[in-house]
């Protein structure tokens, strides 16, 4: 009951509430500091006033949302290892500040964080709520960016970057649900309800979602360097900025 999507496509994750642990104390390193990441390894970023972090995808594997302030913006970065989808959002909800955490539910092998003032849970996807006091509401997005560890070092070498001091004890060393898992079309853990073969499963792509209706630009059909797409979708003038070796 008080679902905006259909309840029976919600699924038990496993873990429960929580059993994913957001990281509610992020610590920061320099770019020069970090060690542990290879070139080709990913990381999103955001930026917000002249503040600048990276978060790297193998600490988002094993706590998938972090509570941050940037530049004195409370924002949350959820990301979901299952659909590899990094999403930015702002902590203020109707005026008060919360955090988000893991509520250990899947809508459609994605993520849906909740909130800790009122236990609403939230879409990745849809940025709104789908459950609790607050369904319906949307929430603020913050601009992400996702790129190589090589690619982001040379554009922001003065950055934050999210290390491993955590307070958990994780292995960021590996990939939480097997190294094939990426690339292995095969391998979905949940039910995808609707299926459609004009990609393979997990293809990586740009998205962009104009009042529910959505347009996907595959990653590999960009050039390697940076490519500028622009382009009109539901009346709307959007830029796609992209690149297959850079992300």
């Amino acid at each position: 009951e008080n679902w905006l999507i259909p309840c029976q496509q919600v699924v038990d994750g496993g873990p429960d509430q929580d059993g994913i642990p957001s990281i509610d104390d992020p610590q920061f390193s320099t770019v020069s500091e970090i060690t542990f990441l290879e070139d080709w390894e990913l990381v999103m970023g955001v930026k917000v006033g002249d503040n600048i972090k990276a978060y790297p995808h193998v600490i988002l594997y094993y706590h998938e949302i972090v509570n941050d302030e940037v530049d004195e913006t409370p924002i949350a970065l959820t990301f979901c290892p299952l659909t590899g989808s990094g999403i930015g959002w702002e902590r203020t909800i109707n005026g008060e500040i919360t955090e988000f955490g893991v509520s250990g539910l899947i809508h459609k092998n994605n993520l849906i964080p909740y909130d800790r003032n009122t236990g609403s849970r939230w879409s990745q996807m849809l940025n709104k709520s789908v459950n609790g006091d607050l369904k319906g509401l949307d929430i603020s997005t913050v601009n992400v960016v996702e790129m190589t560890w090589g690619a982001w070092k040379e554009a922001f070498p003065d950055s934050e970057v999210l290390n491993t001091n955590t307070g958990f004890n994780r292995n960021y060393d590996k990939y939480l649900y097997g190294e094939d898992y990426p690339v292995n079309n095969s391998r979905i853990l949940f039910p995808i309800y609707q299926e459609d073969e004009r990609l393979d499963r997990k293809t990586l792509v740009h998205g962009i979602n104009i009042r529910s209706v959505s347009k996907v630009y595959p990653i590999a059909l960009f050039n390697p360097q940076l490519q500028v797409i622009n382009d009109i979708f539901e009346g709307e003038k959007i830029l796609i900025v992209g690149s297959s070796e850079m992300k």
